[in-house]
């Protein structure tokens, strides 16, 4: 193209480039495709586009993940992310991961894993950990349209990283947000899609959101589409005068449906003409227009503003190859003609194609022509049970909710129940702080709280921590002064070289969830398995269920993870009623054991997943069970300390897969 661009930037001229060329087209789809065509002749092109980063399908895509990693067990969202992309773009990959359970695991273990790197460093970080995994960017990259699907990832990782700092949002909140967003884009430029590309490339738009740029050279190749609104079996346009929609409905030639028709025609074509305005009046230097005559050629927006609206209403409901002597085959094309003969120096006209050919090649059928026809249902007869989700109460048989952490409900619930929660003893000391599972849970929320630091425990006054969860509970604040003291016996005791007093925040998880499929074995061989009565046990059934449950305080110290578990529970009143034989005693009679064996295997599966040569035997330190009410400085009383054997470990991870 031989045109001379003025570069005010560079106070010169230069040639055209690639750059200074805008395709306009009429919607997102035919952008799509043009950039193909485009690829597939070594023409490299980006989407310019006013459209916002929310309303794209990429936004869909992040949030079905963004819901999966939220809700790992979902299995309906977890489904949704796969489909996604985001975790294999193969449909075998996909089929492998419907019906392979130990691959359906693995993908549960990762989003858990990325829920927990989201709380814990935030959105960016949990997304580069989605992104850079397994391959997963190289292959987005070979998709087609990969510039524009992977720019858009990015700008929205980008923006809710920024949202998530500035309104300190946490996941659910950030999530919550990102609906809103979907729902109701913001107006401000940052949600406008990127350019793919910062290259001297093609510029791709639709004529909507090209509306008051300029461009030196414009090619509009879409302008000559027209629709038949008649072929619609529903009919919609506005009330005359007002805002109002009227849907037809009619299937027949009434009155009523040629009305519509007309109307819906009218609205249609305005439409186009606006449209056909702005493409035209976009280019500085040179506009080129691609135009093919066909049946409906008068209902396209450039076709109309020839035709003007009196003669359009004229040929309303005829084909340009019908039987009129003013809308013939090479009405349009000699009117391209004879208007660049009017003025060669500015318009040109070049036809490159035989009309003929490409009008006969142009087929219209009616929707709904068609027979309808139903295929018979051949699915299932039956319908698989439910699956169950177990945890180590409904194990044990105790009264608890799967979904909730146990917070010592196993035995204390039934001292609750007979006593209340209030204790009747005057002496207000640890021994005699209420019992039962309301006090438990209280205390443990006491060490999950936000400004709770184990490293900060012994010169910080707890106060204001200790009255906030007391009245939470129902518990006279007469305790705090209790609460407070226990705080710092339990943080200053330590157990060989462990010492609470040293761990920051950067080397512990509170509360950690876990789930894995199980096939649920009898409990009874469970124990006997765990305190070595039996070596083994062998089930052929499938794992249906899933095991779930909350380690209160996973601690990572001298190169060790340890799983602690704080205990509430009453053993009498004084220290030497929390020896090392009355917890043994304790641990044994209420199935302790089995949920820090359970605890056990599910930080270890954990930890082969997260750490590239996990030792169990160098890097797992063992398991603490700290019952608050008899610990005391420089006092191994009330600390329960057990490492179990790997064998018996790797034996018990065997069970519960099959």
């Amino acid at each position: 193209v031989d045109i001379i661009i003025n570069d005010s930037k560079n106070g010169g001229e230069r040639n055209l480039e690639a750059g200074d060329i805008a395709i306009l087209v009429s919607g997102h789809k035919d952008a799509r495709e043009i950039k193909r065509r485009l690829k597939s002749v070594g023409v490299d092109a980006v989407t310019y586009s006013q459209e916002k980063v929310f309303e794209t399908f990429e936004a869909k895509r992040l949030l079905f993940v963004l819901e999966a990693v939220l809700e790992p067990l979902n299995r309906m969202s977890v489904n949704y992310a796969l489909l996604s992309g985001l975790f294999g773009t193969r449909l075998h990959q996909l089929y492998q991961l419907k019906e392979d359970e130990t691959l359906r695991q693995l993908l549960t273990d990762e989003l858990y894993l990325l829920q927990d790197i989201w709380k814990r460093d935030g959105f960016m970080a949990m997304f580069r950990s989605l992104l850079y995994k397994n391959g997963r960017l190289d292959e987005l990259s070979s998709l087609r349209n990969s510039e524009r699907i992977l720019t858009n990832l990015h700008q929205l990782a980008d923006i809710c990283s920024v949202v998530e700092q500035d309104s300190k949002m946490n996941p659910n909140a950030l999530q919550s947000w990102y609906l809103r967003e979907m729902a109701n884009p913001a107006k401000d430029d940052e949600q406008t899609l990127l350019l793919e590309s910062d290259q001297n490339l093609v510029k791709i738009s639709t004529i909507h959101g090209s509306k008051g740029l300029e461009f030196p050279v414009v090619i509009c190749p879409t302008l000559w589409e027209g629709r038949d609104q008649t072929k619609n079996d529903f009919l919609s346009y506005h009330k005359s005068g007002g805002d109002q929609v009227i849907i037809n409905i009619d299937q027949t030639n009434t009155v009523g449906r040629g009305r519509a028709e007309l109307n819906s025609t009218i609205e249609s074509v305005a439409e186009e003409v606006r449209k056909t305005y702005v493409a035209l009046t976009r280019a500085k230097y040179e506009c080129r227009i691609i135009w093919g005559t066909h049946e409906m050629s008068h209902l396209s927006g450039l076709g109309a503003s020839i035709l003007g609206r009196v003669k359009l209403l004229e040929c309303h409901g005829m084909k340009v190859r019908e039987d009129n002597d003013d809308l013939t085959d090479h009405f349009f094309t000699d009117f391209f003609q004879n208007l660049s003969e009017s003025d060669p120096e500015k318009i040109r006209c070049i036809i490159t194609e035989d009309v003929d050919a490409r009008i006969n090649n142009v087929e219209w059928t009616r929707k709904g022509d068609a027979e309808l026809r139903f295929r018979p249902y051949n699915g299932r007869n039956n319908l698989p049970v439910q699956k169950r989700v177990e945890s180590f109460s409904s194990l044990s048989g105790h009264k608890s909710d799967a979904t909730e952490p146990d917070y010592d409900q196993i035995t204390e619930w039934y001292a609750e129940a007979v006593s209340g929660v209030q204790t009747t003893s005057k002496e207000k000391n640890i021994f005699s702080f209420p019992r039962g599972a309301t006090a438990g849970t209280a205390i443990h929320k006491l060490f999950e709280h936000e400004d709770f630091y184990f490293n900060r425990a012994l010169s910080t006054d707890h106060t204001n921590i200790a009255n906030e969860i007391l009245e939470e509970y129902g518990i006279d604040t007469e305790w705090i002064p209790v609460i407070d003291n226990m705080i710092k016996n339990v943080v200053s005791a330590d157990y060989k070289k462990f010492k609470l007093s040293s761990v920051g925040s950067s080397d512990q998880i509170r509360e950690m969830e876990f789930n894995f499929p199980i096939a649920k074995p009898d409990t009874d061989m469970l124990l006997r398995v765990l305190r070595k009565k039996v070596s083994g046990v062998s089930t052929t059934e499938i794992a249906e269920n899933f095991l779930t449950g909350f380690i209160d305080l996973i601690v990572r110290q001298d190169g060790k993870y340890y799983i602690l578990d704080y205990k509430s529970n009453y053993l009498g009143n004084n220290p030497e009623d929390y020896s090392n034989k009355k917890l043994e005693d304790e641990i044994i009679s209420a199935n302790y054991d089995l949920q820090y064996h359970i605890y056990t295997v599910a930080l270890v599966r954990f930890l082969k997943q997260s750490l590239s040569h996990f030792s169990y035997e160098n890097q797992f330190g063992g398991v603490m069970y700290l019952f608050v009410r008899g610990m005391r400085p420089e006092s191994e009383n009330g600390i329960w300390f057990h490492k179990p054997d790997e064998e018996i470990i790797a034996n018990l991870d065997k069970i519960l897969k099959r």
